[in-house]
């Protein structure tokens, strides 16, 4: 189940889908997302990504603890801000904070490496961003499950699929 990570802020907003392109607005900042052959949606390089793959794993089986920051509990973006730092590279705290920065890309265009960013039960503003997970590729997501703690899950699986929101590359 998902349960808001950490508290989310709430923006007025609009969101307009296309084939091509998303384009997620806000009052203060404009997002547009890249297709694979954008130079800057490259994304992590492989050896990064394996890396990555491998400190994620580290985490399997840390229980759910909201707002927990370490490995006896953590909550879903303390657990990708861990992950990001070990290697090297320092994300913000909260998963809105976290899709703040990332560069949205297409949802076809997910790789490995990718933070997929989850909604509330039908809620489309990006102010309603309450969790994140890593992409590992083929369709697979680790994730802080408020029920099973870091667990690996199917991304399109019924329960996340419904709530999916955004793709975000850390570059």
């Amino acid at each position: 189940m998902l349960a808001s990570c950490v508290p989310t802020i709430r923006y007025n907003s609009d969101k307009k889908e296309n084939n091509k392109a998303n384009s997620i607005k806000s009052k203060n900042t404009a997002y547009k997302t890249f297709s694979s052959q954008s130079p800057i949606g490259k994304g992590l390089n492989k050896a990064r990504n394996i890396t990555l793959e491998s400190e994620a794993r580290k985490w399997i089986g840390t229980p759910y603890k909201w707002g927990g920051i370490s490995r006896r509990g953590v909550d879903c973006s303390a657990f990708v801000q861990n992950v990001y730092k070990n290697i090297g590279v320092n994300l913000p705290r909260t998963a809105h904070q976290q899709f703040e920065s990332s560069l949205i890309v297409n949802r076809s265009s997910r790789k490995a490496g990718d933070l997929i960013f989850f909604k509330k039960n039908g809620k489309s503003s990006r102010g309603n961003v309450t969790h994140v997970g890593i992409y590992l590729g083929n369709g697979k997501l680790i994730h802080s499950s408020t029920k099973k703690g870091v667990i690996i899950q199917d991304v399109d699986n019924s329960y996340l699929g419904r709530r999916y929101f955004a793709v975000g590359r850390v570059l």
